[in-house]
């Protein structure tokens, strides 16, 4: 099945505290076409943690939110030494482009 946005062991710890502090613990999540999503908790369990990284706005400690079919990668850096099509296609055909940042990472998450 195709879905909209899929996360599979997503994590997060903040390191700030001894020992660092864990929001996330291993959330699945699938998103499907059509589908309406509540998302409720307790203040402080994980909501707006989860809805920054769903939306690219943090990072996640461990594991990949994957929710692209295809992927248009631009670089190779940034500024004036970016700007141009590094790689375009899924995640997978990304994932073995050697010259292609997003692919070095991809790589090792799938």
């Amino acid at each position: 099945m195709l879905y909209l946005l899929e996360t599979r062991g997503l994590s997060k710890v903040y390191k700030e505290t001894d020992g660092g502090l864990e929001i996330l613990k291993d959330v699945n999540f699938q998103l499907t076409e059509g589908s309406i999503v509540v998302l409720t908790g307790a203040s402080g369990s994980g909501k707006s943690t989860f809805l920054n990284i769903v939306g690219a706005l943090d990072k996640p400690t461990g594991n990949v939110i994957k929710c692209a079919d295809w992927i248009i990668d631009l670089g190779p850096d940034a500024g004036e030494h970016g700007g141009y099509l590094v790689a375009e296609g899924t995640p997978e055909q990304i994932a073995k482009c050697k010259k292609s940042w997003t692919g070095k990472f991809l790589h090792s998450h799938i």
